[in-house]
C-alpha cells in the first residue's frame, strides 16, 4: 500500500537500524525523516506533517523515549504515536504514560513492524474522521 505524503520520523542513534527502518518504511510508501538532533525532531513534529515517531527505546537524552516524553508533556502536549523497539523484555518496558505507544521486542520480523505501522495509520485515520464529525 502506498501512503502518499505520509511522513514518519525516525529517531535512532544506530545507523544500521536507521537504514533498516528507513528501507522498510520507504518500501511501504512512507516518506522518512531522520532526526539527528532534538531540534530537528521537534521541528518535524511541530510542522504537523508526521504520522508517528519510530525509534529505539532507550533512556538517552537524544533518544526516541526522551523525545516522546518531552512532546507528550508541557508545553507541547502532542498526542503523537510512537513505535519503539529494543532488546529489552517487554515486561520491563514502561509505556503506561504514553497513550498511543507500541513496542516491538528485537528481534522482530518486518511483518510485525508493518502490522504495527498499519495499526498506527488506521488509528490516525479513525481519529481524523472523528475530528470532522
Amino acid at each position: 500500500m502506498k501512503h502518499k505524503n505520509v511522513k514518519v520520523l525516525v529517531v535512532d542513534r544506530h545507523a544500521t537500524m536507521q537504514l533498516l527502518v528507513r528501507h522498510q518504511l520507504e518500501k511501504s510508501g512512507y516518506e522518512v525523516v531522520i532526526a539527528e538532533t532534538n531540534e530537528q525532531a521537534s521541528s518535524a513534529i511541530i510542522s504537523g506533517e508526521v504520522l508517528c515517531i519510530v525509534g529505539s527505546y532507550n533512556y538517552e537524552e537524544n533518544g526516541c523515549l526522551a523525545l516522546s516524553r518531552r512532546l507528550h508533556g508541557e508545553p507541547y502536549n502532542f498526542d503523537i504515536p510512537c513505535v519503539f523497539y529494543s532488546t529489552i523484555d517487554k515486561e520491563l518496558v514502561n509505556l503506561h504514560n504514553l497513550k498511543h505507544s507500541y513496542y516491538l521486542q528485537m528481534p522482530f520480523s518486518m511483518d510485525q513492524f508493518n502490522s504495527v505501522m498499519q495499526l498506527v495509520e488506521s488509528q490516525f485515520q479513525a481519529e481524523t474522521l472523528r475530528n470532522f464529525q
